[in-house]
């Protein structure tokens, strides 16, 4: 195996592992399809022409604007949760690390109850309700009532759960996509 070989399979290798740790990302709520772009276009530029798995220009295109479209229904859902809700500053920033963490122990937990999907629906729900933690204490810090910040709690929640769904299923189409394009 030549040097040239070597280079080829270990892009195809770190390929498949910034499909899968992007995937997870983006359940989480973070950047997942953006590695998973940067990647494909490394990928495409990096592998020889000459190498048996390849795929065309046109894959990281398409790959853009699904991950747009999963930052703009990320966007959308959040903004209408946050206007519901009618939260502050305060509340945001501390719904925002509760989605966090609670995304992580969701994404932990579900995965021991129930590989992959269950990580899935653990991180969708817990950082859900992170996002309902975090925005009832900052409302509460503010002075609010507990019905008030439940209220603003409960616009978090559904906003973070169908943005981060939007987001998540994008990330899938993406994931599929590549794989269909890898293999076909």
């Amino acid at each position: 195996m030549d040097l040239s070989s070597i280079i080829d399979w270990s892009c195809l290798l770190l390929l498949i592992v910034a499909l899968v740790g992007g995937w997870l990302l983006t359940m989480l709520g973070l950047w997942g399809n953006w590695i998973i772009l940067a990647a494909t276009l490394l990928y495409r530029v990096v592998v020889s022409p000459d190498f048996i798995i390849q795929f065309g220009w046109w894959l990281p295109g398409i790959i853009l604007v699904l991950a747009l479209l999963g930052e703009f229904i990320e966007f959308i859902a959040a903004a209408f949760g946050a206007q519901k809700a009618g939260a502050s500053r305060r509340a945001a920033v501390l719904a925002l690390i509760g989605s966090l963490i609670g995304a992580i122990a969701g994404l932990s937990l579900g995965n021991v109850l129930l590989p992959i999907i269950g990580a899935f629906i653990g991180s969708l729900v817990l950082g859900g309700l992170g996002a309902l933690i975090g925005t009832m204490l900052g409302e509460k810090w503010k002075g609010k009532d507990l019905s008030d910040s439940f209220q603003s709690g409960q616009g978090a929640f559904w906003g973070r759960l169908l943005g981060t769904l939007g987001k998540s299923l994008t990330a899938t189409g993406i994931v599929v996509l590549t794989i269909l394009a890898l293999v076909l």
